[in-house]
């Protein structure tokens, strides 16, 4: 297997580490080199995150659409975000001074469209943002896990597959001209998923058929943006993994909340925990169960049945029950509905049971359902989740995933029919790691429009990636939030 390559983004990286009183810059040109791709275990130190529960309104941005957001909690007297030219600039010597002297920093590392600020005493509450770029704070000598691909095959050299359009660095590319750069890539390669993450494109390649690919064979620039390739059998890009849908949740996590809102509230709102049996493997050896977080309520413009709750599909494989919470707790209503693509199923919930989308723990309360197009054009914005495996989860619409829909076997079909995933990095949960328990959960842009992007389905176990599926074939067949 060949080594890891490790782009860094194609913007420069500017790192700055503060060993006297005087400030010393180094410029680090494009990294290309082998970097070993590696997870980050649940015992790694993990970036600080602390917000107060004053910030949990709907006052805690000053904006939030998409790059240069800023937090309420960001009091830099300067941006690094320049909207005329919709990019990125590097801070002059004073506005690095102040952020070192602000965060008592030993280190700052400028990789947009974050930053990385080491420092020992980090501030509580911590902004999510600095200067209005996201800010990741973690202790001296913590090195963040950057996106790496399986090996070098992109060349800058071979001509540009589409030399008729530039794509812009901090803009997801049009669904016309996902189609067009999809056509051709997969004209010279076996192409299973492209991923959009400003300003690199990520190339997935299928690695079971057989076909190799030479060093630098492939061209390492499409639509203008730098373009890398991954293309491994054990590696899998973004090192998302499918044990949510294989593993049972262990009971013995400490973050977990098994409370029967059924009982304490007379109601249930999204976050809640759902199991697919009354007993948990704890209390029972012979009974299997899954837990997971319920979504939200939506209602149906073609039906005018009641509204149903979204879960997460591979939670209720084996059942179309749904419980609440575990030990001693109630059935709540059972699967009516399945959309497996968008791994999404619909509950119908008993006449008994109250359910409200007005109260989301920590989280920003759901209003309305988001189509792929108007999350892509809010790339780079904070949304909020909240999850009775972890608590509040703030993450930050990162880039986008297309793939070949999957269609019925011996079905051709001429026309190219693309599947939409949206990318989120997770920048941290208040109250513990990310754990598989978190399925289901909905993912809310932290404004108070309360658009939903999606609901969590996949990250790695303690990781800051996931992916979660666009909502469109969800708001064609006629569904909204209630």
């Amino acid at each position: 297997m060949a080594s890891s390559f490790h782009p860094r983004y194609s913007a420069d990286i500017h790192t700055l580490h503060l060993h006297t009183p005087y400030v010393a810059f180094s410029r680090a040109a494009i990294h290309s080199h082998a970097h070993p791709t590696q997870s980050i275990k649940a015992n790694t130190p993990q970036p600080v995150i602390s917000i107060s529960q004053q910030q949990l309104t709907n006052g805690m941005w000053h904006r939030n659409n998409g790059y240069g957001s800023r937090h309420i909690l960001d009091d830099a007297p300067f941006s690094l975000w320049d909207p005329e030219i919709h990019d990125f600039r590097f801070p002059s010597q004073l506005e690095t001074q102040w952020i070192i002297n602000r965060f008592h920093a030993t280190a700052v590392t400028y990789s947009w469209p974050e930053m990385v600020i080491e420092t020992p005493s980090p501030p509580s509450p911590i902004s999510l943002t600095v200067a209005s770029v996201a800010a990741l704070f973690v202790p001296p000598g913590f090195k963040p896990r950057h996106l790496s691909v399986s090996s070098n095959i992109a060349n800058p050299r071979i001509p540009d597959p589409i030399p008729q359009f530039r794509l812009d660095r901090w803009v997801l590319p049009s669904q016309a001209q996902q189609k067009v750069i999809y056509t051709a890539l997969a004209a010279i390669a076996s192409v299973t998923a492209i991923n959009y993450i400003p300003p690199t494109i990520y190339v997935e390649l299928d690695a079971t058929d057989g076909r190799t690919y030479a060093q630098h064979s492939l061209p390492g620039r499409v639509g203008g943006l730098s373009t890398m390739y991954h293309h491994s059998r054990t590696v899998t890009f973004l090192n998302l993994n499918n044990q949510a849908r294989k593993r049972l949740l262990d009971p013995g996590r400490s973050v977990q909340d098994k409370t029967n809102y059924y009982v304490e509230w007379k109601c249930l709102c999204p976050g809640v925990r759902l199991e697919s049996a009354p007993v948990s493997t704890r209390e029972s050896s012979g009974s299997l169960t899954m837990a997971t977080t319920a979504g939200i309520l939506v209602k149906s413009t073609f039906n005018t049945d009641a509204p149903r709750l979204t879960v997460a599909n591979h939670g209720f494989l084996s059942t179309n029950n749904v419980f609440h919470p575990t030990v001693e707790g109630v059935k709540i209503g059972e699967i009516t509905e399945r959309f497996e693509a968008l791994d999404i199923a619909l509950v119908q919930l008993y006449p008994s049971i109250s359910f409200s989308n007005l109260q989301y723990f920590e989280a920003k309360a759901p209003r309305r359902l988001l189509r792929s197009n108007a999350v892509s054009a809010r790339v780079g914005s904070w949304c909020s989740l909240d999850s009775m495996s972890s608590g509040l989860v703030f993450a930050r619409i990162t880039g986008v995933k297309i793939k070949p829909a999957v269609r019925p076997s011996g079905v051709a079909i001429p026309a190219i029919e693309l599947h939409t995933e949206h990318i989120m990095q997770l920048m941290g949960p208040t109250g513990g790691a990310v754990t598989e328990g978190i399925c289901g959960a909905a993912i809310v842009v932290d404004e108070e429009d309360g658009g939903v992007v999606g609901f969590f389905q996949l990250g790695e176990e303690g990781g800051d990636w996931a992916t979660c599926p666009a909502l469109d074939d969800l708001i064609d067949r006629g569904w909204s939030v209630v």
